[in-house]
């Protein structure tokens, strides 16, 4: 509330104008759609969840950054849809990859397991080429390389999104103990 309130009396200072008491009364709701029926999403399960959107618009945001998405080398409307498919394969083959590590959500430096992904992907599509057993081995060492990027350590405050699922998973009663 008191950022959005800030936020709100920085933009009306740029603008010159005053900001109303219906401005500011604003500032203290939020207010959140779902179909999702009440007896099935508890509040504090909808604003998790509101705040989980953030990690799919970073993830859509990598995609067009690291991926090329945001682009084409075409102006023919079926190359650019085949390269923005191709495009997409090639990141879910990514995050598939960077999976041998845990996830986005695990406390790692993604750029770090991107940068080892795409260095391996010229052994990956060997190994794809010469057979499972092949595969398997590249795989494996690949997971072996992604092993070594070191985690980082948990924050305080402003807590991640990993951080804040798991201590729901423990309130709840079903995910690893705190030691």
């Amino acid at each position: 509330m008191a950022r959005r309130l800030a936020h709100l009396r920085k933009r009306a200072s740029r603008q010159g104008r005053p900001v109303s008491e219906r401005q500011q009364e604003m500032c203290h709701w939020t207010v959140l759609w779902t179909n999702v029926p009440a007896e099935q999403l508890t509040l504090e399960q909808a604003w998790e969840i509101y705040r989980l959107r953030w990690q799919v618009e970073l993830l859509i945001k990598r995609f067009k950054s690291e991926g090329g998405l945001g682009q084409s080398n075409s102006m023919k409307k079926e190359r650019v849809e085949a390269e923005c498919y191709l495009k997409l394969l090639g990141q879910v083959v990514r995050n598939w990859l960077q999976l041998l590590r845990g996830g986005p959500l695990r406390a790692l430096n993604s750029q770090e397991l991107g940068r080892i992904i795409v260095d391996e992907l010229g052994a990956v599509l060997h190994g794809l080429r010469m057979g499972v057993v092949a595969l398997f081995g590249v795989l494996w060492e690949l997971r072996e390389h992604l092993l070594r990027v070191r985690a980082r350590t948990a924050r305080k405050q402003s807590k991640t999104a990993a951080q804040r699922l798991q201590e729901a998973e423990r309130a709840r009663g079903g995910g690893p103990q705190k030691e």
